[in-house]
């Protein structure tokens, strides 16, 4: 279980620092800054953090349906992501770049059917699931 918790941390202290650099602000405030990148070079070791991929149990709950199976998360430095569900209804995938201009995304269900994520969906991307 902990090192779960070190990997879920890890990853995200990851989204954070991508999310921190897909924002554009025009100020920022150094002591937090300082506070992130000291956080993450605690939960990292010191180690350069390119990619991420993480594995576990994922629950999905869509109405009536109540399903567990596995999930597969990976992010990359860039921006995009991928995640795969392996349900008893089927798999399940989306994918997303969260830093292209715009940001975009599309995500298949067991037909294997792609369909396009709405924008306003990919401003909170990745936030729907929860690794257990």
């Amino acid at each position: 279980m902990r090192v779960a918790r070190v990997v879920f941390s890890i990853f995200f202290a990851f989204v954070l620092v991508i999310s921190l650099a897909a924002q554009q602000t025009t100020t920022s405030n150094p002591q937090a800054l300082s506070l992130l990148q000291r956080s993450l070079n605690a939960l990292s070791g010191g180690q350069s953090l390119n990619d991420v991929t993480l594995s576990g149990t994922a629950r999905r709950i869509a109405g009536s349906d109540d399903e567990t199976g596995t999930a597969v998360f990976k992010a990359l430095a860039s921006g995009a992501g991928r995640t795969d569900l392996s349900l008893p209804s089927g798999s399940r995938s989306e994918i997303a770049n969260v830093t292209a201009a715009p940001p975009a995304g599309a995500w298949s269900g067991p037909d294997g059917v792609s369909h396009a994520i709405a924008y306003h969906n990919l401003l909170n991307e990745p936030s729907w699931f929860v690794f257990v």
